[in-house]
């Protein structure tokens, strides 16, 4: 039998005393428990009490929304939305105050809130009761409110703020237009840390220079050009040794452009030991206004230089001394001469070995027609051309050889403008600037200047044209006048000496009828002599002032030249006039009596400078001009017009005389001009000029051919228009 140990129970009495002690512990950890628990619940009303009164009072807007109404408003945010107090909104949508644009926004913030997420600030738009729309910026935190999930905005009104930065803001745009419309940019040098701060628009402003800046007070010394670098440095120095204002003007250092001036202005600012902290301020691009200054310098100089002197040539090589470097490497200058082709009269560059160069250049290789007659179009078309890049292919394209080519690039041409002399809407000429050596590259600013330059000179030249044709036509006048007082004291003496024999004659009784007979042909000869040489005064006179008037009538032209043949050969006993008269009438409508003239001066001509006698031919009758094959326009199976005959009236007078030198060919029909001046062939050099003035009047024209056989031969062509059927 197994045996059972069994502990007694307790005595009940010592067990309750044991449960009453607990009991009580228990109770006053309960008390306890409640007191802590009461002191706690104290603070907390006290807490919230604080918290209320904070937000009531606080000068911000806060309200509380719950379930999309608002539940709560301080002052402020019923003063925000215009409200009298915060009861007044109490209960209201809350979305009754946010701008339509804005709802979504908010509605999903509420959302957030309610699910315990914190949003970060936003800017929204409110409408105020009284419709008034203003910014706001908007935090918004979830809490409980009685128990219930709630969310607590706190609104700040930006309206001013907004509209203080949109103003900063378009102040700031205007300051940047108008800083860039003028060049301008700020920068900031802090001394201490030697740092340069400069403006975005500073790259602009200065180019690509500014991609190799280093910022620091060297780097900018490095910008600066080295011939301006000293006095920029001093002045710095006394800025900041003297705290007097930053102002100076310089130039950058060149990147093979043009150059480019800055005006710098600033202000030092010191701390209060006296020690320079900063220097703040602004530059400008003022190259606009240097290139305006350097261009009127030099025009007001072109002017003084174009017209200090009356002789062309001198004063447009004395042109291209200051265009040269300046404007230029290359200036030249072609004019157009009498034959109406450009002869070059100026050629300059400041080496005189390249200048040699290309002088032997031109002379080896004369410009073809077609480089003159490209010249020669620029020049007519009155506008200037620039060439901003001259390749190697452009000048082997022009060259006349492959020598030639070789020669031109030698040259080093790389840029050229092309500027027409033009002055009272005629073209004297062109002026030709080139770039080379220097790498310079010419671009449309460049025009302004340059077409005034040229303007200028083409006034100049006009100048010195018009004096010096003025000096010829004195010349020629004084000229004139002592070849027309022998030429008119001539015929006189001779009467005068007849006429005093025949007195004498007379007045002894020895007058012989054959003497008699013999003195008054003379004096008739004379008289005639002397008749017509006024009456070349006379027409030279009036063709001068635009009054050679013509009596036009139908005229027996082969009349007209058979009576002045005959009178011709009545002058002239060692003279052969050769004349085949056309075997039908010659009719065309003229002025017979100046036609006769006309004739009268080239046979007197002929037998004149034929001092030796011979033949003189005259050739005359209708002339045909031959037919020439006309392609007809649009014609694409060869299909040609004949060009339609062009009756003409022709007259040729042909000796076998002295002819005219090739080089005053071309003079021959100019007023007071005589081929053989000084010798003992007279006349005034009025006789071709008044007869091509009379066939031009005519409608016709008037040429001269010089056959190597010798002698002269003038054409006359009077065109169809005056022929006539009848008389």
């Amino acid at each position: 039998m197994t045996n059972l140990n069994i502990n007694p129970a307790p005595d009940s009495s010592e067990s309750n005393h044991e449960l009453q002690k607990e009991n009580k512990e228990l109770h006053q950890q309960i008390a306890n428990l409640k007191k802590e628990a009461a002191s706690h619940s104290s603070g907390l009303l006290g807490s919230e009490e604080d918290y209320r009164r904070l937000v009531e009072f606080s000068p911000d807007a806060i309200a509380i929304h719950q379930k999309g109404r608002f539940v709560y408003v301080n002052q402020a945010g019923a003063n925000l939305i215009g409200a009298k107090n915060g009861e007044e909104l109490v209960g209201k949508p809350l979305l009754d105050v946010v701008h339509p644009d804005y709802r979504q926004m908010v509605i999903k913030r509420a959302t957030q809130t309610t699910q315990g997420i914190t949003t970060s600030l936003q800017e929204e738009k409110f409408v105020r009761l009284d419709g008034r729309v203003i910014d706001v910026e908007v935090v918004a935190i979830p809490i409980q409110y009685e128990g219930q999930p709630a969310t607590q905005v706190v609104v700040v009104d930006v309206t001013e703020k907004k509209r203080l930065a949109e103003e900063l803001r378009a102040n700031e745009e205007r300051l940047r237009l108008a800083s860039e419309a003028g060049g301008l940019g700020t920068w900031e040098w802090d001394v201490a840390a030697d740092k340069i701060t400069l403006s975005p628009n500073i790259q602009t402003l200065l180019g690509p220079r500014t991609g190799k800046f280093e910022n620091n007070l060297e780097g900018f010394y490095r910008l600066v050009h080295p011939e301006d670098r000293p006095r920029v440095q001093q002045n710095l120095a006394q800025v900041l040794e003297k705290g007097e204002p930053y102002d100076i003007e310089f130039r950058l250092n060149g990147d093979g452009s043009r150059p480019v001036w800055i005006a710098a202005r600033a202000r030092a600012f010191f701390n209060t030991q006296g020690q320079p902290q900063r220097l703040i301020g602004v530059l400008q691009n003022i190259t606009p206004r240097k290139q305006a200054e350097e261009n009127l310098r030099l025009l007001v100089e072109a002017s003084h230089i174009l017209a200090a002197d009356l002789d062309f040539e001198a004063t447009l090589q004395n042109l291209a001394l200051l265009v040269v470097p300046l404007l230029a490497d290359w200036c030249a200058v072609d004019l157009v001469d009498k034959k109406k082709h450009l002869r070059r009269v100026v050629l300059y560059h400041s080496d005189p070995d390249r200048l040699e160069f290309a002088r032997k250049l031109e002379e080896r290789y004369p410009p073809h027609m077609a480089q003159e007659f490209g010249l020669v179009a620029l020049m007519k078309a009155g506008k200037a051309v620039i060439i901003a890049e001259v390749t190697e292919n452009n000048l082997l394209a022009s060259a006349q050889n492959e020598e030639h080519g070789r020669l031109l690039v030698q040259l080093g041409l790389r840029s050229s403008v092309i500027i027409p002399l033009v002055a009272r809407d005629e073209p004297l000429g062109v002026l030709s600037l080139s770039h080379a050596e220097s790498g310079r590259q010419y671009t449309a600013e460049d025009l302004d200047l340059l077409v005034e330059l040229g303007s200028r000179a083409a006034l100049a030249l006009d100048n010195a044209l018009l004096y010096r044709k003025a000096q010829e036509a004195i010349q020629e006048r004084e000229n004139f006048l002592s070849v027309a007082a022998h030429e008119l004291k001539t015929p006189v003496t001779g009467m005068r000496g007849y006429a005093q024999l025949l007195t004498r004659q007379v007045t002894k009784g020895t007058i012989r009828p054959e003497g008699l007979a013999q003195a008054v042909n003379t004096i008739y000869e004379q008289s005639n002599k002397l008749t017509q040489l006024i009456n070349q005064l006379l027409d030279i006179t009036r063709i001068e002032a635009g009054k050679l008037a013509l009596n036009l009538q139908p005229t027996n032209l082969s009349e007209v030249v058979r009576s002045a043949v005959n009178i011709a050969q009545t002058t002239t006993t060692r003279h052969t006039l050769l004349f085949q008269e056309p075997a039908s009438p010659v009719l065309i409508k003229v002025d017979a009596l100046r036609i006769e003239q006309v004739l009268t001066n080239l046979l007197d001509n002929a037998i004149k400078y034929s001092p030796e006698g011979g033949p003189v031919e005259i050739e005359f009758g209708y002339d045909i001009s031959e037919e020439e094959p006309i392609v007809a326009p649009g014609s694409d199976m060869g299909v040609t017009l004949q060009k339609s005959r062009e009756k003409r009236v022709r007259l040729a007078v042909k000796d076998w005389g002295l002819g005219v030198p090739e080089e005053k060919r071309a003079l021959i029909f100019d007023r007071y001009y005589q081929a053989h001046p000084g010798s003992y062939i007279g006349g005034m050099g009025l006789g071709l000029h008044i007869t091509k003035q009379i066939v031009e009047l005519h409608g016709g024209e008037i040429r001269a051919e010089f056959p190597d056989t010798g002698g002269s031969k003038f054409i006359v062509i009077l065109s169809d228009s005056g022929l006539c059927t009848e008389i």
